[in-house]
């Protein structure tokens, strides 16, 4: 059995890839069957299962570190390493905002004057000046972002 993802959007359900559905689905592309489709809502809350799961690891890495003397001063003065993603991308997006209008934190509160190109190009000239990376076009063609 293969667990597809997606969602409801106008009226119709859009799949969400992942690499084990699209492999799947690849695989099958020719089939012609009939499938059984079950759809279920899912929720944000974690199963019993993994709840009982993350509670003995947290309890499992408290003992090793505690063994280890570890202290919270000590682990608290490192820096962990996190990988950039699309919510921490419209967290800095929404910092730069705030400070240079000072209309809250909601993009919603962005003027139709501009104001969403001017923070767009603050922050690529940022990107650019400090990690030298190029610039990227801000989409603009409602066809292509659609899509």
């Amino acid at each position: 059995m293969i667990s597809l993802y997606g969602k409801i959007e106008n009226g119709n359900i859009k799949l969400l890839p992942d690499k084990d559905s699209m492999e799947w689905l690849e695989r099958n592309r020719n089939y012609k069957g009939n499938l059984l489709v079950r759809i279920n809502k899912t929720t944000k809350e974690r199963t019993t299962d993994q709840n009982s799961a993350l509670h003995l690891w947290l309890s499992k890495k408290a003992e090793q570190c505690r063994d280890a003397g570890l202290t919270r001063q000590k682990i608290l003065s490192q820096t962990i390493e996190l990988e950039v993603n699309e919510h921490f991308m419209k967290e800095i997006w929404r910092d730069v905002q705030q400070a240079m209008f000072k209309n809250g934190k909601s993009t919603k509160n962005l003027e139709k004057n501009g104001q969403i190109d001017e923070v767009y190009e603050h922050l690529n000239r940022f990107f650019a000046e400090k990690f030298n990376l190029p610039g990227i076009k801000f989409p603009n063609d409602i066809n292509k972002i659609r899509n």
